[in-house]
């Protein structure tokens, strides 16, 4: 039988975590790898494959448990062409130092210490508390990025940066790296605009779980001179369109099977193309396909017979609120069921810790003004404020806890037996 171990990756102790997930390995067994406080997925040994490998949890849209499996050689893979794509702007691998301020249960977080193996490379964990903290952040890697001369790389996403732009210490810091990925989420305009102001060099990218990490990167030294989008493919990876407007990758460090309701299913097709749930366009250029992302198919919401991708609305949102100086600190746009429009739009905000000393009444008329800019189908038709509106340790909003969020806040508020029967259709 397949050996399998469940691995709670502490933040707290990192090491722990990964003497844990190197001795797992050597024994051949699946490391399944598991945020702490989380109950281990109840997996059936019997239909794993032959190990060495880690089970990760990816954001899929069945609703059901989805856990990509990758063996060794595919981490290796990633890692080696990650490297690869370092040495292509001048930068030897093996002399970085690598930062990590990302959870290790997520492939974001992993891929960071699994590179420093195979390039020979000092790593060092950031913990959350300090990475939310400019001043102890500053202190805690002063040494690192001060006194020893090599090139500092680090993965965040774009909540961690724009935290950190946004303080004088933070923003120092920044200025340290030779190259700062930026991923899981778009990056608005304003922090590009406010990144390349200050010369941050930015490496806006494109990864999955499915594709163990990173399959896209902008170049820093064409970040700074105005490329945005996702950048182009990594050496070992192929991408194009599907007759859906998803992106489809094909590359050999897929993971060959996911896991969902103990059973594998393969990810890819019979020419080796996955097909994301990413709603994508490429641009074609001379020497270069770039990648542009529009939003998620999953996220999609049909409201009186148009798609909406709330993505895109939320960037505009950011865009003009940043513009008013409102201070919303956070945004999501979510459907509410509707039987005449299919769906409509709700808002749902978090202010800034001094933003109530505007009352919420006010706010929420100034965002309103605000959307009557756009079309009818996508103006929110509710506006709640939620103060535990925040990413995930990935950095992403979890669209569909935050819509039942809204359904339930809904129903509590309004007395209007109709909107309560839609309302109760949402699940």
């Amino acid at each position: 039988m397949t050996k399998l171990i469940n691995l709670l990756c502490i933040s707290s102790e990192p090491q722990k975590s990964t003497e844990v997930l190197i001795r797992g390995l050597e024994t051949k067994a699946w490391v399944q790898l598991l945020p702490p406080q989380v109950q281990a997925q109840n997996i059936d040994c019997n239909v794993l494959p032959e190990g060495p490998g880690v089970i990760i949890k990816s954001g899929g849209s069945s609703g059901a448990a989805n856990h990509c499996l990758h063996t060794s050689k595919n981490l290796d893979l990633s890692a080696f062409a990650t490297g690869q794509w370092l040495l292509d702007q001048g930068i030897d691998p093996k002399d970085c130092l690598i930062l990590n301020p990302l959870p290790m249960h997520h492939m974001s977080g992993l891929m960071p210490w699994w590179r420093s193996g195979c390039w020979k490379a000092e790593h060092k964990w950031i913990p959350p508390t300090v990475m939310r903290d400019p001043i102890a952040l500053e202190k805690e890697c002063r040494f690192f990025l001060s006194e020893k001369k090599r090139p500092a790389v680090i993965s965040v996403v774009p909540t961690q940066l724009e935290r950190l732009v946004k303080h004088e210490i933070g923003l120092q810091w920044l200025k340290a790296f030779a190259v700062i990925w930026v991923g899981g989420a778009a990056i608005s305009k304003s922090l590009e605009n406010l990144a390349r102001k200050n010369k941050l060099r930015l490496a806006p990218c494109y990864g999955t779980t499915e594709t163990a990490a990173m399959i896209t990167a902008i170049r820093p030294i064409d970040f700074l001179t105005g490329s945005s989008g996702c950048g182009s493919p990594l050496e070992d990876v192929e991408i194009d369109i599907s007759n859906s407007n998803t992106l489809k990758v094909r590359t050999n460090r897929l993971a060959k099977y996911r896991l969902i309701h103990n059973k594998l299913e393969m990810i890819c097709d019979k020419s080796g193309w996955w097909q994301s749930g990413d709603i994508a366009q490429l641009i074609h250029k001379t020497s270069s396909t770039e990648l542009h992302l529009k939003g998620r198919i999953d996220n999609a919401i049909n409201s009186g017979g148009e798609t909406i991708y709330p993505e895109q609305i939320e960037m505009r949102l950011i865009k003009s609120i940043q513009k008013e100086s409102l201070p919303v600190e956070e945004l999501l746009i979510s459907p509410i069921i509707d039987k005449e429009w299919g769906e409509r739009l709700a808002l749902i905000f978090r202010l800034e810790s001094n933003g109530f000393i505007k009352k919420e009444d006010k706010i929420i008329a100034l965002l309103k003004e605000i959307c009557l800019q756009f079309p009818a189908h996508e103006r929110p038709l509710f506006y709640l404020m939620c103060n535990k509106l925040r990413p995930n340790a990935a950095g992403k909003l979890e669209r569909k806890r935050w819509r039942l969020w809204a359904q339930n806040q809904l129903l509590k508020s309004t007395e209007v037996p109709e909107l309560k029967d839609r309302l109760n259709q949402i699940n």
